[in-house]
């Protein structure tokens, strides 16, 4: 099961990366938003820092209070931005004041801000109509900006407060500040990463211990259903006098033929099902008819006949049995049509159906029973050979001549229930608990 956990362990780890390149662009992207709030928070704070002693810019001519001229605005705006220049976080590198009509009413730039500012103050200014603040950030040629307009107010800002106006600004933020967020946004990511990861890690023990647990029980559940069909089969056959080798017998050579003929997995299944359970309508048949130790009269094999239906609605009430229904129903079928109970012919009949008619035919050639003998190994193989084409698959038959004498040798005269047990759970094995479902 090794490759079982290999792909257990493959696919968490496929999901931590996945998982972790979420989180880490969930949390870079957050943490920038943080970041850019931050920022756009002192910045706003530094805008309503210069409006609130530039009250008399907002003050038309003749109102009676002191007022301040466009070029003495601008003159205090630029000084304003220069004494902000040393801020080790970041600064103001252009400003303009606009008043409540959004008409501009001065406008400077910083020492700094040569060679950005066309590139910054293209775009259409966009004024707030709330008291919230409206921002944009800005990377250029490595440098981080953020692009603000703060809507300026008399007295505390609130729904009734009087708008003044608006200042709206380019932040620089320092190559300090700069450095500092990224290493913060380099550690959280990493922080963030490392936590999945390390979660992932801590599962895998913990997954693969599931999963063994999981395959062992699963193993065990196999091998108790697989027991229950040798159950049943065996009762069965020893109902009809037949002994519970017979059974592991025939199954064993389906196994083989089907082997040989390239079934699948899935169809393996199904037969393997089939050949254990391919009598169990007999159960339904009385003993006068089913232990009779001579011919049968024909008003019997009538009734005979009937337990292929009665095993079939035996196995279809059951959906885990119901892939056996094909052997269990039309395994007397003959490839000329001439077969019971409906006279298929042919392809019409189920593949698994064709293998297992082979497998049970020349089993009971080379058996002894109550009322016969066995017959040698050529006999048998001339029967079988003789039928193809009418009784018999022909392909089947000629696949099943190339494997006949092995397992002839091997299991003709097997009647240990112990050794075909063991040979049975051996080759079904492979097909109930390994291969695709």
């Amino acid at each position: 099961m090794a490759p079982l956990y290999r792909t257990m362990a493959l696919w968490l780890f496929s999901a931590a990366v996945l998982i972790s390149a979420a989180m880490g662009s969930f949390t870079y992207f957050y943490e920038m938003r943080l970041v850019d709030s931050a920022i756009a928070d002192h910045a706003v704070s530094e805008a309503r820092t210069f409006a609130a002693y530039q009250s008399g810019l907002f003050l038309p001519p003749g109102s009676g209070q002191e007022t301040i001229t466009k070029p003495e605005a601008e003159v205090r705006l630029k000084h304003f931005l220069e004494t902000r220049e040393a801020n080790p976080d970041g600064h103001f590198i252009i400003a303009e004041i606009y008043g409540a009509e959004r008409t501009s009413l001065a406008e400077a730039a910083g020492t700094s801000w040569s060679g950005v500012k066309e590139a910054l103050t293209v775009a259409t200014h966009r004024f707030p109509d709330s008291t919230a603040p409206d921002y944009d950030t800005v990377t250029l040629d490595g440098q981080l900006y953020i692009r603000v307009v703060v809507p300026l107010f008399v007295g505390p800002v609130g729904a009734t407060a009087k708008r003044l106006g608006y200042f709206e600004g380019v932040y620089h933020v320092s190559e300090a500040r700069l450095a500092s967020i990224r290493k913060r946004l380099v550690s959280t990511v990493l922080l963030v990463i490392g936590v999945v990861l390390g979660t992932t890690l801590f599962l895998v023990p913990v997954m693969i211990a599931v999963g063994r647990q999981l395959v062992s029980l699963s193993r065990q559940l196999v091998s108790a259903n697989i027991e229950t069909l040798e159950v049943l089969g065996n009762a069965i056959a020893k109902r009809d006098s037949e002994t519970g080798a017979h059974n592991y017998r025939v199954t064993i050579f389906a196994i083989r033929l089907g082997e040989t003929v390239g079934l699948n997995h899935i169809q393996m299944r199904a037969l393997i099902k089939g050949a254990f359970l391919h009598d169990v309508g007999k159960i339904a048949i009385s003993d006068t008819i089913l232990l009779k130790p001579g011919k049968l009269t024909t008003d019997e094999f009538t009734v005979m006949k009937q337990h292929v239906g009665h095993g079939f609605d035996i196995v279809a009430s059951a959906p885990s049995l119901r892939n056996a229904s094909d052997v269990v129903l039309y395994h007397h079928e003959k490839f000329d049509g001439s077969g019971y109970p409906k006279g298929l012919k042919s392809s019409d009949i189920p593949m698994t159906a064709r293998i297992f008619a082979i497998a049970d035919v020349f089993d009971a050639l080379i058996s002894s029973r109550p009322y016969k003998g066995s017959i040698p190994f050529d006999e048998a193989l001339a029967i079988i050979t003789e039928g193809a084409g009418n009784h018999f698959d022909p392909v089947l038959v000629a696949a099943f001549i190339t494997i006949a004498r092995p397992l002839y040798d091997a299991f003709a005269n097997l009647a240990d229930e112990a050794m075909a047990r063991q040979t049975v759970d051996e080759l079904t094995k492979r097909y109930f608990t390994g291969g695709p479902r």
